[in-house]
C-alpha cells in the first residue's frame, strides 16, 4: 500500500507540474505568438497561391491576346489575297480567342483584387504580430515582477521585528526604573545631608550665641572673678632657664 501511495503522490506531482505549467502566463503567451506566427505563414503561403493565379492569369490573356491578334493579321492578308473564305475563318476563330479574352479579363480584375486584399491582410498581420511580441514581453515582465514581488511578500510576511520591539521596549522601561530609583536615593542622600548641614549650622549658632552671651556678662560684670591660673608653658620654660643657670655657675 505504501508503494502505491508513493506511486500516486509522484504521478499527483507530475499532474500537478503540468497544470501550473499550462498555466503559466508566460507559457500561454508564447504559444499564442507562435499561433499567431503560423497563421501569418499559413496567409502568406495563400498569398503565394493567389498572386501566383494571378500571374498565370496575365499570361493567358496575353497569349490569348496575341493569338487574336494574329488571327487578326492573318485575316487581313487573306483578305488582301482575295481569299475571302480563309479570311472568315480566321476571324470566326478569332471571335472565339475574344470570348475567352474578356472572360479571361474579369478572371485577372478578380485576382489583381484578390491579390491586392491579400497583401494588405499580410500586411496587417504582420503589424499585428509585431504588436503582439510587443505586447507579450511587457506581459511577461510584468508577470515576472509580479511573481518576485509575491515572492517577496512571502518571505517578508514571515519576519517581523515585533520580539526585537518588544525587548527594546522591556529595556527601556528598566532603564527608566533603574534611573527612577538612582534619583529617589540621591534624593534621599540630598535630603540627609540637608539635615546634618541644618544641624551643624545650629551648633555653631548656639555657640556663636554663647559666647556673645559670656562677653555681654563681662561687659556688665556679672562674671564671678576668675583665679588666675599658672601657665604650664611659663613654668616649663622658667624650669628650664633655672637648669641652664646652674650648669653655667658650675
Amino acid at each position: 500500500m505504501g508503494v502505491f501511495g508513493r506511486m500516486w503522490r509522484v504521478v499527483k506531482g507530475w499532474l500537478l507540474i503540468g497544470v501550473e505549467k499550462a498555466e503559466d502566463p508566460e507559457v500561454i503567451l508564447t504559444e499564442a505568438q507562435e499561433s499567431m506566427r503560423r497563421e501569418l505563414d499559413k496567409a502568406k503561403e495563400n498569398a503565394v497561391q493567389a498572386i501566383a493565379a494571378r500571374n498565370q492569369l496575365r499570361g493567358v490573356l496575353q497569349d490569348q491576346l496575341n493569338h487574336s491578334a494574329s488571327l487578326e493579321a492573318k485575316a487581313r492578308a487573306a483578305l488582301k489575297a482575295g481569299e475571302e473564305d480563309l479570311a472568315k475563318q480566321l476571324l470566326v476563330e478569332k471571335g472565339t480567342y475574344d470570348q475567352n479574352i474578356e472572360a479571361l479579363k474579369g478572371q485577372l480584375a478578380q485576382a489583381e483584387q484578390a491579390s491586392e486584399q491579400v497583401k494588405q491582410s499580410i500586411k496587417t498581420m504582420e503589424h499585428q504580430v509585431r504588436q503582439k511580441a510587443a505586447q507579450r514581453l511587457a506581459l511577461v515582465a510584468g508577470w515576472k515582477q509580479a511573481k518576485i514581488q509575491e515572492q517577496l511578500n512571502k518571505a517578508l510576511s514571515g519576519i517581523s521585528l515585533d520580539g526585537a520591539n518588544q525587548q527594546f521596549t522591556r529595556a527601556e522601561e528598566r532603564i527608566k526604573e533603574l534611573q527612577s530609583k538612582a534619583d529617589a536615593r540621591m534624593e534621599l542622600a540630598a535630603g540627609g545631608m540637608q539635615q546634618k548641614m541644618l544641624k551643624l549650622e545650629n551648633v555653631v549658632a548656639e555657640e556663636k550665641a554663647a559666647n556673645q552671651l559670656e562677653a555681654m556678662k563681662a561687659e556688665m560684670g556679672l562674671l564671678p572673678p576668675t583665679t588666675q591660673t599658672e601657665d604650664p608653658l611659663e613654668r616649663l620654660k622658667a624650669q628650664i632657664e633655672s637648669e641652664q643657670v646652674q650648669k653655667v655657675q658650675q
